[in-house]
């Protein structure tokens, strides 16, 4: 039996409540999009958009997210020598060092030791048929897995790793793999529903589903008032004040975990922030049983679910 998903709008993600849980229990702050972002992405101006607040399960999301054609602008030639310049132009503190930690850390050893320690947690077995990384790039985290067929699928064109074979089209993947990873993507999409459902179309019955993102919650409740409000369509017309806030804003969040009364959590590339029962919830509305969740050796928040014997549904 198959039944349809519904069709999100990008310009409004929370029309069917909660992305994660579903749940109608929703709160709201203004918050602004990212110069960068706007540039980038439909060539615009920063503007306002929402961020909201499930009440249920704790999933943070901008309201807004991006069109196929916004994702495909944004994501071209993502982080190359022009991308960074560009991005150093509207975020200076998006540093070469900075840039350099961050691939060094995706392409490292101690997160594949994390992989394998999370998915032995949840019963997982050591070997498998054929094993996706579904969005992971040249496919670096299948390096440890066992499995006599490896794959990764990614719209982005990097040459992937020895012995791992590049889909770069849905049409393609099939429905045979018995497990497929989703690492550091699903804080990415605007409909990660949409994907974990897909994801879950292309997996055998029983098969092993393993999702990762990062631990970006911050400390406030939804904050909705005129003065702040006001406040941030004034900072919208003043540049250089705007970039100043952001600074301020992000120091807080990252290093102390909160955000002053009036800071700002800019629309930027990560449109979701998770937690754990967030994460849950979603795999679990996918059409997975969640077998284990937390949080992992590296800090990352992890869940992994088993295919149920399910209904297919149909992705609009």
């Amino acid at each position: 039996m198959a039944t349809a998903m519904r069709t999100i709008d990008y310009l409004c993600r929370s029309a069917f409540g909660c992305l994660c849980c579903g749940s109608p229990r929703l709160q709201r702050e203004a918050t602004v999009i990212s110069p960068f972002l706007a540039k980038r992405g439909w060539n615009g101006k920063p503007e306002l958009t929402w961020i909201m607040f499930c009440d249920a399960c704790g999933f943070r999301f901008y309201d807004r997210g991006l069109s196929e054609s916004d994702a495909n602008r944004y994501y071209g030639n993502y982080r190359d020598e022009s991308y960074l310049l560009e991005r150093r132009h509207f975020e200076p503190f998006y540093t070469q060092r900075e840039h350099d930690r961050l691939e060094a850390w995706m392409a490292s050893k101690n997160r594949r030791v994390a992989l394998s320690d999370v998915l032995k947690k949840a019963g997982a077995p050591e070997r498998f048929q054929a094993a996706l990384d579904f969005g992971g790039g040249t496919g670096k985290m299948l390096a440890d897995i066992d499995a006599k067929e490896k794959a990764v699928f990614d719209v982005i064109a990097d040459l992937p790793e020895k012995g791992v074979k590049r889909f770069s089209s849905l049409r393609e993947l099939g429905s045979e793999w018995d497990l497929v990873l989703s690492c550091q993507v699903l804080e990415h999409l605007t409909d990660p529903f949409e994907s974990v459902t897909i994801i879950a179309n292309t997996m055998l019955e029983g098969g092993w589903f393993y999702t990762e993102v990062p631990p970006q919650i911050w400390r406030n409740p939804a904050r909705n008032n005129w003065a702040r409000n006001a406040f941030l369509r004034w900072l919208l017309k003043h540049p250089h004040l705007l970039l100043a806030g952001d600074i301020f804003s992000t120091a807080l969040r990252i290093k102390c975990g909160f955000l002053p009364p009036f800071g700002f959590v800019p629309m930027r590339e990560h449109l979701n922030y998770f937690t754990v029962d967030a994460l849950s919830a979603l795999v679990n509305r996918s059409g997975f049983q969640v077998c284990w969740s937390g949080t992992d050796l590296e800090g990352s928040i992890c869940v992994v679910g088993k295919r149920l014997a399910s209904t297919k549904i149909l992705v609009a």
